[in-house]
């Protein structure tokens, strides 16, 4: 499996016209239509439902076309029936979340769809493909972890708790330990302006968290996690 992993990592790094080929040709279809998925998925997240519709409407149409293809016959190892299973999961949750957002309920239709594309991550890992966006994901959820202390407490943590400032700089660490290694692992593709603008961005915020947090300001600290927050949703809105 790892060097079917690291083939799939160098065919993402190679022009169209050298990667072809069936696999190839497949997983770039899945790609995209996980892609307009993740689009639409982010646009009912801020309940801009006209957009979100219209952009299921697109991942509807490439969900059919990858379901075409996998009737036809997948290539190996995509020829799984655990994965045809998450496959057609998604392709209905496309569906439903459609359904949710004509009813309003944009949130819901958000939930549905991010998991749906977890669920289809999972099952094309346990195939041994790995791909940069899953760099990409971990990253997200590490961030969701150091998000979480925005909420606690009255406008943020307890920065005089030494067993909070401990885990503040943990979950700090693992996240920026992610951050950099999804910078250096990526593709020279994905490599241009916004990339380099939103991960350095990103990496300098979190060098700043231990001082502000050892020297106990929440409200610095809080600044902080807002400005990260901006700077992971557009990643994984771009690159996941």
């Amino acid at each position: 499996m790892p060097i079917r992993t690291l083939a799939v990592l160098l065919v993402l790094a190679l022009p169209a016209a050298a990667a072809a080929g069936p696999f190839t040709d497949f997983l770039n279809a899945l790609q995209e239509a996980a892609r307009a998925t993740r689009e639409a998925s982010g646009y009912a997240r801020t309940e801009n439902v006209d957009l979100a519709l219209v952009g299921l409407e697109g991942a509807e149409e490439r969900w059919r076309e990858v379901a075409a293809r996998a009737a036809a016959g997948a290539p190996e190892p995509f020829d799984d029936p655990d994965f045809h299973a998450a496959l057609g999961r998604t392709e209905h949750a496309v569906g439903e979340a459609r359904a949710r957002l004509d009813a309003g309920e944009a949130a819901e239709a958000h939930a549905m769809l991010e998991d749906a594309l977890a669920s289809l991550a999972q099952a094309r890992r346990r195939l041994g493909i790995a791909l940069w966006s899953d760099c990409i994901l971990e990253m997200n959820e590490a961030m969701d972890q150091l998000w979480r202390w925005r909420s606690e407490g009255d406008g943020g943590p307890d920065l005089s708790d030494r067993a909070r400032v401990r885990d503040i700089l943990a979950d700090n660490a693992v996240t920026l330990y992610l951050y950099e290694r999804c910078r250096e692992a990526a593709p020279e593709a994905v490599r241009d302006g916004s990339f380099a603008r939103l991960f350095e961005g990103a990496i300098a915020s979190l060098q700043r968290i231990p001082e502000v947090v050892e020297s106990g300001e929440t409200g610095r600290f809080v600044s902080i996690l807002r400005e990260l927050r901006s700077y992971d949703r557009l990643l994984r809105f771009r690159y996941g």
